[in-house]
């Protein structure tokens, strides 16, 4: 009986060591699955990580090569690729422009730029890196700029060497900084050795100085007025040389009478001058470097006040014209006439049948607007509102629909002045006012 006691205990106990050893294995199991899991995780977060970075690097090549093509074509050239040299800067790295694709190293990954400038991923880089900046970053037309520069390479710097031949020891460092001045523009050649023996020459093209004035080819002055005038100037940056950078145009001063206007283009409206006066007018003209160029003086004297073409005028009184209409075009027909221009009163505007006789239109190509100096009483809903304006075919009836420009009445009683706008209008046309239902005119001119 204690035997089979035994042998009953000994097989519990060898299932539990059993069972305990398949715990122990299917946890083994869970915890390598798990830690698989996670190192994938952490893998998949690394590849999202950088995959941005390499965006980011991308799209800052891509940028930097958009403004360079955007300032050649402010000057009227192509981008080419040895310009690529110009978007260096400390994160970007520019290797060599000889041939296309380009090797352009932004960050530490490496990128292609090919003939159409666009821009692929190629790998990370494992090599030299040289990126620099300038102090001034802007064109000068004298003085000394100053080039910082910063070597990187993972496997450790030996030494690098300037353009004047003076060797710096970099002890192994994989970041070295250095500074190196300059007063004219040139290709400036630095050689870089890394721990392995490997050499780097990094070209620094300097094309900051730009010691050449602006030309000027022509200045005008037009569109006169009694309060101002329009001053254009035509003027172009001065070649480059290999001296000399070309900066381009950046802005212009405006002197008129010697008061200054600045001005980043060139072509200004002066305003608020005095009439019938005389204005001595020039332009100096800047280039981003600060090399000026001045133009001639020139003399200008503004339109005498209120150059004007009555059509009618009456002083203090008023011309009725309620239920009629005017045309300051007739020549032939029952009205009255003010100085050569005569106009109309019909006795049944409504009838569709008054007839124009007329036989001359007004040249309006140097007025600016017509004034109508009027007062509308009032009108009824169903009536259509008084209004003046220009036809550019002499209309056979009062049909006031086919005005090509109108300016309406305002029925409030009161005296005042309306403006039409004709600035942009040329040429010979028809002026018509209508006075439906109540409008009492008091003058009628063109002004400029």
């Amino acid at each position: 009986m204690r035997e089979k006691i035994l042998n009953k205990n000994g097989i519990t106990l060898i299932a539990l060591v059993i069972t305990i050893i398949v715990l122990l294995l299917l946890a083994g199991v869970t915890i390598a699955t798990l830690t698989g899991k996670n190192d994938f995780i952490k893998r998949e977060k690394q590849v999202k990580l950088n995959y941005s970075e390499i965006n980011r690097s991308k799209e800052k090549i891509e940028l930097a090569i958009s403004d360079l093509m955007a300032e050649k074509t402010g000057k009227g050239e192509r981008l080419v690729k040895e310009d690529l040299t110009k978007i260096n800067s400390e994160d970007i790295d520019v290797k060599s422009t000889d041939n296309f694709p380009v090797e352009v190293i932004s960050q530490t990954y490496k990128f292609n730029v090919d003939e159409n400038f666009t821009v692929t991923y190629v790998e990370e880089a494992n090599e030299t890196i040289v990126t620099y900046t300038t102090e001034p970053e802007d064109y000068i037309k004298e003085g000394t700029i100053l080039i910082k520069i910063k070597v990187s390479n993972p496997n450790g710097l030996k030494k690098i060497r300037n353009p004047k031949g003076l060797e710096i020891s970099c002890n192994g460092k994989t970041t070295v900084g250095m500074e190196y001045s300059v007063n004219t523009n040139g290709t400036y050649t630095f050689k870089i050795i890394d721990l392995n023996g490997n050499e780097t020459f990094k070209d620094i093209v300097i094309d900051k100085f730009d010691k050449i004035r602006p030309e000027i080819k022509n200045t005008t002055i037009d569109n006169v007025t009694k309060n101002g005038f329009t001053i254009t100037v035509e003027a172009v940056d001065g070649e480059a040389t290999e001296e000399s950078g070309k900066s381009g145009i950046d802005r212009y001063e405006y002197y008129i009478n010697d008061e200054k206007y600045d001005s980043k283009d060139n072509v200004y409206n002066i305003e608020d001058l005095k009439p019938s006066t005389e204005y001595i007018v020039y332009v100096i003209v800047y280039d981003k470097a600060g090399n000026s160029e001045k133009t001639e003086n020139m003399s200008m004297i503004t339109k005498e006040n209120n150059i004007i073409k009555y059509l009618y005028k009456t002083g203090n009184e008023y011309e009725d014209i309620t239920g009629g209409w005017k045309s300051f075009l007739q020549s032939n027909a029952t009205c009255t006439k003010t100085d050569e221009y005569v106009y109309m009163k019909s006795e049944s505007p409504w009838s569709g049948t008054q007839t124009l006789t007329t036989n001359k239109k007004i040249n309006i190509t140097d007025y600016k607007k017509i004034i109508v100096k009027a007062n509308c009483i009032s009108f009824k809903q169903s009536e259509r509102p008084g209004r003046f304006g220009i036809y550019d075919k002499i209309p056979t009836e009062a049909v006031f629909d086919e005005v090509s420009k109108y300016q309406q009445f305002l029925p409030n009683g009161i005296v005042q002045e309306y403006e039409l706008d004709i600035s942009k209008e040329k040429g010979e046309k028809a002026i018509i006012i209508y006075g439906q239902p109540e409008v009492y005119i008091y003058e009628v001119y063109l002004d400029n």
